[in-house]
C-alpha cells in the first residue's frame, strides 16, 4: 500500500515537470497510460492482501472499482447477516437433550395379582368343642347327640368337629402362624389366618369358608403330632396335598364326600412337593405323605376317611396340610421351611415386592 501511494506521488511530480518543459499533452498521455498500469497492479495486490489483513481489506475496498465495491458490499452484507443469525442462535435457549437417565414418562402400572395366603393354625381352645360342630348344608343336623350348625359351602352334608390337638399344639401352631405371616408379609404377600387368637373356637367348615371369602391363592394348615421326633420322614404324615379320590364319610348316615377336582389336585401336589423340599432344606426332613392313618373310624370322629375335612370340602384352590413331630420341635426350622416353600410355590411378582413399591413412590411400601 505504501508502494502504490509513492507511485501516485511520483506521477504528480512528473506532470509538474513536463508542464515546465512544455510537453504537457504527450507526456501526460504517456504517464497516464503508465499510471493506469500501476493502479491496476496496486488493486490486485490489495485484493490479495485483503485475504490476510483487516487493514488491507479496508484500503483495498477504497481503491476498488464500482463493480468491485458492489461485490464487496454484497459480501459484507451476507457476512453480517450470517454473523447476526449465528449470534441470535447462540442467544436462544437450547432444548434439553434426552439422556438415558431421564424417564420417557411414568412407568407402567403393575398388573400382577398379589397372592393371598391363608394360614390355618390347628385346633380350637375348648373346653366345649360342641361349638365347633358343623355340617356343610343349609340347616342344622342333630346326630351323635350333638347339634351340628350349618355352614353351607357346597351342600355336601359332611359333618365335622374340632378338638384341642396334641399337648402344646394349639399355642405352638398359633406362634408358628404368626412367624410365617410376618415373613410372607415382609415379602409383599397378603396373609390371613383362619382364627383371630390361639384359644378361639373356630369350626373346620368355618375355616374353609374364611379361606374362600379371603379369595385364597393357597391355604396351609399347621399341625404337629405328639410322641413323634421332629423333622423325621414319616409314611403317614408330613406334607400332604389334595388328591382325586380321597374321601370322608359320615358315621351317622354314611354320606361320603370325595375330592374330584383334578386341576386343583395337580396344583396341590406340585405345591406340596415344593414346600416339602423347602422344609427339608431348612432342617425339617419330613416327606410328602398321605394322612391315611389320621382319621380312622376308631377315633370317634363324626366323619372318617383319609383326607382332612378342610382339604376335601375346599375344592377351589390348593390346601396343603403340614404335620410334624412334637419331640424336639424346632419352631424356627418348621416356620422357615414352610414360609420359603410358600414363596416358591406361589411366587410374587417383582413389582409387588416392598422394595419395588418403595422405589416407585420414593418411600417404603405400605403393603
Amino acid at each position: 500500500m505504501v508502494w502504490t501511494v509513492s507511485l501516485e506521488s511520483g506521477t504528480r511530480g512528473a506532470l509538474e515537470g513536463f508542464k515546465r518543459r512544455g510537453r504537457v499533452v504527450s507526456a501526460a498521455i504517456a504517464i497516464l497510460v503508465g499510471t493506469a498500469g500501476v493502479v491496476g497492479c496496486a488493486s490486485r495486490a490489495d485484493v490479495n492482501t485483503a485475504t490476510t489483513s483487516p487493514t488491507a481489506t479496508t484500503q483495498g475496498t477504497e481503491r476498488s472499482s464500482p463493480a468491485s465495491m458492489a461485490s464487496t458490499s454484497t459480501t459484507t452484507t451476507a457476512t453480517t447477516s450470517t454473523s447476526t443469525k449465528r449470534a441470535a442462535a447462540a442467544s436462544e435457549p437450547s432444548l434439553p437433550v434426552p439422556t438415558s437417565s431421564q424417564s420417557a414418562g411414568p412407568q407402567p402400572a403393575c398388573t400382577a395379582k398379589r397372592p393371598v395366603v391363608v394360614l390355618d393354625p390347628g385346633h380350637s381352645g375348648g373346653p366345649n368343642f360342641d361349638s365347633t360342630a358343623e355340617v356343610d348344608g343349609p340347616k342344622p343336623v342333630i346326630a351323635l347327640g350333638i347339634t351340628f350348625q350349618p355352614v353351607d359351602i357346597d351342600g355336601s352334608g359332611i359333618m365335622a368337629i374340632d378338638n384341642g390337638g396334641a399337648p402344646g399344639e394349639l399355642i405352638t401352631m398359633w406362634r408358628a402362624a404368626q412367624r410365617i405371616r410376618t415373613i410372607l408379609r415382609s415379602a409383599g404377600y397378603t396373609v390371613h389366618l383362619t382364627k383371630s387368637s390361639a384359644n378361639e373356637n373356630v369350626g373346620l367348615l368355618e375355616r374353609v369358608r374364611e379361606a374362600i371369602n379371603d379369595h385364597a391363592t393357597i391355604a396351609v394348615s399347621l399341625h404337629y403330632t405328639g410322641g413323634i421326633p421332629f423333622g423325621q420322614a414319616n409314611a403317614h404324615f408330613g406334607v400332604t396335598p389334595q388328591q382325586v379320590g380321597l374321601y370322608r364319610t359320615n358315621v351317622a348316615n354314611g354320606h361320603t364326600i370325595r375330592f374330584t377336582n383334578a386341576r386343583v389336585a395337580a396344583e396341590s401336589q406340585r405345591d406340596a412337593k415344593i414346600i416339602q423340599q423347602a422344609r427339608a432344606a431348612a432342617g425339617d426332613g419330613v416327606d410328602v405323605a398321605p394322612l391315611d392313618e389320621s382319621f380312622p373310624q376308631s377315633r370317634g370322629l363324626p366323619a372318617y376317611g383319609n383326607i382332612s375335612i378342610v382339604q376335601v370340602v375346599d375344592q377351589r384352590f390348593p390346601w396343603i396340610y403340614n404335620e410334624d413331630g412334637d419331640v424336639g420341635f424346632n419352631l424356627h426350622d418348621y416356620t422357615t421351611g414352610i414360609a420359603n416353600g410358600i414363596e416358591r410355590a406361589v411366587p410374587i411378582a417383582a413389582c409387588l415386592r416392598p422394595h419395588a413399591a418403595g422405589a416407585a413412590t420414593g418411600g417404603p411400601s405400605t403393603s
